[in-house]
């Protein structure tokens, strides 16, 4: 199988700017069959059990306040990171898979991880200082805000692991960040300014 040549540059600078880096996504969809590594994307929605693991601590932050201490100590971990210290058996193959990612993927679905971390981040400091005020009717709606928010982007995190319409999920992905930065449309219902439900539905056929 022919490897796929591309010119991207991962976060930490590697390959330089300019030279191409070889990939071998058929290779490692052959070798991943039987797995639960997408043969297609060569990625795996184990990843997700990260942030569903605060997001659900943040749910239960209204009514049980010390949840909060525990979404603090949380830590956001790369792909790599998360299996290197993980126990599954396909760990290594997970990481290797990763490498050969086609760019039309990967650099959407890094993207996509990167808002996650920044929203909880965000929502962290938002929802602890709401605490630390004792102003729980507003925090409570600020777990739901944040939380509905980041379960959404991991909706298109899933999509983009199993392959959903790249153009649909770019999309949905810009939308978010147009929002984030106050450029979304004046009506709140435009199709570009709103990540919906059912766009996200959409990105798995």
């Amino acid at each position: 199988m022919g490897p796929c040549v591309h010119a991207s540059e991962d976060r930490d600078g590697w390959p330089p700017r300019g030279r191409p880096f070889i990939g071998y996504p058929r290779t490692y969809g052959k070798l991943v069959q039987g797995t639960n590594i997408n043969a297609s994307t060569l990625l795996a929605t184990d990843y997700l059990n990260h942030f569903n693991e605060i997001v659900m601590l943040l749910e239960l932050t209204p009514s049980m306040p010390d949840c909060l201490d525990e979404a603090r100590a949380w830590r956001p971990l790369s792909y790599e990171e998360h299996f290197r210290t993980g126990v599954l058996s396909d760990r290594s193959l997970i990481i290797a898979a990763y490498d050969h990612c086609p760019p039309d993927v990967r650099d959407p679905f890094d993207e996509t991880v990167g808002m996650i971390t920044e929203r909880l981040a965000e929502g962290l400091q938002e929802i602890g200082d709401l605490l630390s005020a004792d102003r729980q009717p507003l925090m409570a709606h600020t777990v739901e805000t944040v939380t509905g928010e980041v379960r959404q982007l991991i909706d298109l995190a899933s999509a983009l692991i199993h392959g959903g319409d790249q153009a649909l999920t770019q999309g949905a992905i810009d939308a978010v960040i147009s929002r984030r930065d106050g450029q979304a449309a004046a009506d709140p219902q435009a199709d570009d300014a709103v990540l919906d439900q059912d766009a996200i539905d959409a990105l798995f056929g």
